[in-house]
């Protein structure tokens, strides 16, 4: 790193300051210190400073008692950054890195930072140091090209930290998905909407199970048609084109009604799923490379593509099935059952073209 340093010694800070600030950075910065400011916090750490654009942002924002801590691994830009604010007598300079910040744990309850977070050579070791030198329910805000990032709220933090504890794993990455309204707009909605809350779930609930076997039907063409393209014996892959025929045709009728369904409920676009699961799950159902490498052979005959269509077949009446039994949404719960019930059609009718193709090959 000190190499690279010595690049933005001399003029280069000055020069830095006079043109690309003003052509790319400034704006950003008074949008990161207002978003800041509505924060109120009161001991503030910035990262890779530069010269110095969002200290200045931070200081014409935040009131006079807020303490700032201005950080930059360069010290020759770090001075630059001092010199245009003489006499702050509330901002501390001082050279850090911020992959390894010389502060005590929990010293701040803000830390800023405005571009230079896509720079770090380890993101993940700059965000731990951020956090660590956070206070409980501190912000880190930074901007990065064609993003912002915050820390969740020390609720959402602590709500993590007893269920990772109860369950006994360790957290790798985590998605939030909040429901509801604020008084003022569920009036307004309750007001202007006709439909009771029993039939938005009920709609919600069908669009959802529409959504999973979609996904599946998917898969399941994609897998019948690849392994038609792999098999060699003709009446095997004649087969492989017929069942891929059948779940081309029922992808077709499924899109249509989800298609009717968002025509006439156009505020299911915007609903977010209530599945406890995510439509991810369908490759345990129909996962394709596995399938295509150690099921499907090159000579494959009629019987073992029947055969193998009735195994996938199985697997998802048994998913439909079991899935069904676990919703507490009766809506939901009827769809994926009559799911269940057209696999287990389907599976039958498959069982009767085995037994009669065996007839034949005796």
């Amino acid at each position: 790193m000190a190499s690279t340093d010595k690049l933005f010694a001399g003029s280069i800070p000055e020069i830095y300051d006079r043109f690309l600030v003003p052509l790319i950075f400034e704006s950003y910065a008074r949008d990161l210190a207002e978003r800041l400011a509505k924060v109120e916090p009161q001991d503030v750490l910035e990262t890779a400073a530069g010269t110095g654009v969002l200290t200045r942002a931070m200081a014409s924002r935040l009131p006079a008692h807020v303490r700032i801590v201005t950080t930059d691994l360069n010290q020759p830009m770090l001075d630059h950054a001092a010199a245009r604010l003489p006499g702050e007598t509330r901002i501390a300079w001082q050279q850090a890195d911020a992959l390894a910040l010389p502060f005590a744990d929990g010293r701040f309850d803000a830390v800023a930072c405005q571009f230079g977070a896509m720079f770090f050579p380890d993101k993940v070791q700059g965000y731990k140091e951020a956090r660590r030198v956070l206070r409980p329910g501190g912000h880190f805000v930074c901007n990065a090209c064609k993003r912002t990032v915050e820390f969740p709220s020390s609720e959402i933090e602590s709500l993590l930290r007893s269920v990772t504890a109860e369950h006994g794993f360790t957290e790798r990455y985590s998605r939030y998905v909040i429901f509801g309204l604020c008084k003022a707009c569920q009036k307004k909605q309750e007001k202007a909407s006709t439909m009771s809350e029993r039939m938005r779930l009920e709609k919600t609930a069908v669009r959802d199970a529409l959504e999973l076997t979609l996904a599946i039907e998917r898969l399941g063409f994609t897998f019948y048609t690849n392994a038609s393209r792999k098999t060699k014996n003709d009446r095997g892959r004649i087969m492989f084109q017929r069942l891929a025929a059948e779940e081309s045709d029922h992808l077709r009728r499924l899109q249509a009604e989800h298609r009717a369904l968002l025509e006439e409920n156009q505020w299911l676009r915007r609903e977010p799923t209530r599945l406890p699961v995510s439509r991810k799950i369908a490759q345990e159902i129909f996962p394709q490379k596995e399938l295509l490498k150690l099921q499907v052979t090159d000579e494959m005959t009629e019987l073992q593509a029947l055969d193998l269509a009735m195994d996938l077949e199985r697997r998802s009446h048994q998913f439909f099935e079991a899935f069904a039994k676990q919703l507490t949404d009766p809506s939901g719960r009827k769809a994926f059952l009559d799911f269940a019930k057209a696999e287990e059609a389907h599976l039958e009718e498959l069982r009767a073209e085995y037994d009669a193709a065996g007839r034949r090959g005796r």
